[in-house]
């Protein structure tokens, strides 16, 4: 962007920063939406804003007083933003079973969580961080009545809320051509950290925010400084490798599977002079292998195999650590005839091991090669690892369908392990 452009999208920032900023001192489901889209800025107080917002829930249960669907939108945000309580999550359950149970329409007109298409997308958001299928199938089926209801009669950016929700569900229906610039917006308002934004989600928010700035609610501002943040972060990762985080290494590692696509596996030779070749991923070594090439060209100081500190008679040895991020990069193979909750087990006895006092690491990521594709269980192996203390995140990556598992025998590579 120009030197001019540069000073118009940043007087635009500003202006939205304003407006946002007035939402602070609303009320306490304003507040966990400023916490939710923009942590960085305001995530501050999300803590005691989820207590506050759990005792309420439980006291309304109690007391018998009326629930109300921005009690479940409040519940939904604080745990979607993943404080250190469970609580959260359990009166969530509670909540989202109740509102969609309730009406969505008195006379033709949506009513309760139907009539806040960003409540619907914050509540999306918390279900997509638990493994409750059959939850996230009630909620889809749901939003699609709503949606058939009421989709024309909104304005764009609900409209779009409410496609941007159903996207993330996995629901097959076609975004209307008019609202793409909108779910643009929306779609990267909410995105993860680890999400991997395009030129052209870049292109479509900065033309947003340029257009839109001056004529949105709070609300609304609110989506769009979070979609502008996210964009200006994107970019600055895509140009300096020495401000890379944890989180751009579990995008980086999220994105092996994607990578499989071309992985070479070849039943005949691709040209006349070659032979076909088969890369085998047989055990935990050749796993630490392509962890290695995907990640050593951004990380000068990887290392393979570092000793942490001694705890005992042990002197933990990790599979990878990348000193200037004090991460550690455990790798397992899960083979078939081995349980992942046996996978869960020991990396979770890793955890335990890597970071006594005094350890020079303070976070690990672990990376997991299921050799029989359970993907059914992917979900509760990662949320079972990413509550311990210590694990910033996890990455289950099946063996592709392709790949034909070769036998292995007696004298084959171990699985490794993070404790000699």
């Amino acid at each position: 962007m120009s030197g001019m452009g540069d000073m118009l999208l940043g007087d635009a920032e500003a202006v939205l920063s304003r407006e946002v900023d007035k939402l602070r001192g609303g009320s306490v489901l304003d507040r966990l939406v400023v916490s939710w889209l923009l942590p960085n800025m305001w995530g501050a107080d999300a803590h005691s804003l989820t207590q506050g917002t759990v005792a309420q829930w439980h006291q309304m249960k109690q007391g018998g007083a009326p629930r109300s669907y921005q009690a479940v939108t409040a519940l939904a945000l604080a745990s979607a933003m993943k404080t250190p309580d469970d609580d959260p999550t359990v009166a969530f359950n509670e909540g989202i079973d109740w509102a969609l149970g309730a009406a969505i329409e008195v006379d033709g007109a949506a009513v309760g969580l139907a009539a806040d298409p960003p409540a619907i997308l914050a509540v999306v958001s918390a279900l997509l961080r638990s493994a409750d299928s059959s939850r996230q199938a009630a909620m889809r089926t749901w939003l699609a009545s709503v949606l058939d209801k009421f989709d024309k009669h909104l304005e764009t950016w609900e409209r779009a809320q409410l496609h941007v929700a159903a996207q993330l569900l996995g629901a097959q229906r076609t975004q209307p051509p008019e609202l793409s610039e909108a779910c643009c917006v929306t779609r990267v308002a909410v995105a993860s950290d680890t999400e991997v934004l395009t030129a052209k989600d870049h292109r479509a928010v900065t033309a947003a925010v340029l257009e839109h700035h001056a004529h949105v609610d709070q609300i609304g501002a609110t989506f769009l400084l979070a979609a502008l943040s996210r964009v200006k972060v994107s970019v600055v990762r895509t140009i300096r490798t020495d401000v890379m985080t944890v989180n751009d290494v579990l995008a980086l590692l999220r994105n092996v599977q994607r990578s499989l696509r071309d992985w070479t596996w070849e039943e005949t030779p691709r040209t006349k002079t070659s032979q076909a070749r088969m890369w085998h991923v047989d055990h935990e070594y050749h796993v630490q292998n392509m962890l290695w090439a995907v990640l050593a060209p951004l990380f000068p100081d990887l290392e393979s195999e570092g000793y942490s500190t001694k705890v005992g008679f042990s002197q933990p040895r990790a599979d990878l650590v990348i000193p200037s991020l004090k991460l550690i990069i455990e790798a397992k193979f899960a083979r078939a005839k081995k349980s992942l909750q046996e996978i869960q087990r020991e990396l979770a006895q890793d955890a335990a091991m890597y970071f006594p006092q005094g350890s020079q690491y303070d976070r690990m990521v672990a990376f997991v090669w299921d050799d029989a594709a359970r993907t059914e269980e992917h979900a509760t192996l990662i949320q079972g690892l990413e509550k311990l203390d210590r694990v910033a995140g996890v990455v289950v990556v099946s063996r592709p369908s392709k790949m034909e598992s070769a036998p292995v025998g007696p004298a084959s590579a171990p699985d490794g392990g993070g404790t000699p």
